[in-house]
């Protein structure tokens, strides 16, 4: 099961919300300072393999940033549903008996958790 086709993120180095990533990262570094550590959103996956401690603070500062009462930034919440894939398709594939569409809701339900992420009380 393949969760990436039903979120229409688009390739990191292309056009869409992934590829616009780029172009707002060195904003999101003057607000979340372990994002100057990564390089950029192409450099993240493997960032946060070689950083497993500073991971999950890389992680919330994308929630705050795509969450619609943190920055609003839907690209911040599309780079952090990006991050989040490998586990959404070991998900659905367990689910895959509950029906054909079950890579749709469970894209979905990423989705909305990527964007009321309570950033304020995360730890």
């Amino acid at each position: 099961m393949n969760v990436e086709p039903q979120l229409g993120l688009g390739a990191v180095e292309g056009t869409g919300l992934l590829g616009q990533a780029q172009d707002r990262w060195q904003g999101w570094e003057r607000d979340f300072p372990v994002l100057q550590r990564v390089g950029g959103p192409q450099e993240l996956r493997p960032w946060m393999r070689a950083n497993p401690d500073q991971g999950p603070v890389a992680l919330l500062a994308l929630a705050s940033l795509g969450a619609v009462d943190g920055w609003d930034d839907p690209v911040a919440a599309a780079v952090l549903v990006w991050m989040l894939l490998p586990g959404a398709n070991a998900l659905a594939y367990r689910l895959r008996d509950l029906g054909p569409d079950i890579a749709t809701l469970v894209a979905g339900h990423l989705w909305i958790a990527a964007r009321t992420f309570s950033w304020r009380t995360a730890k």
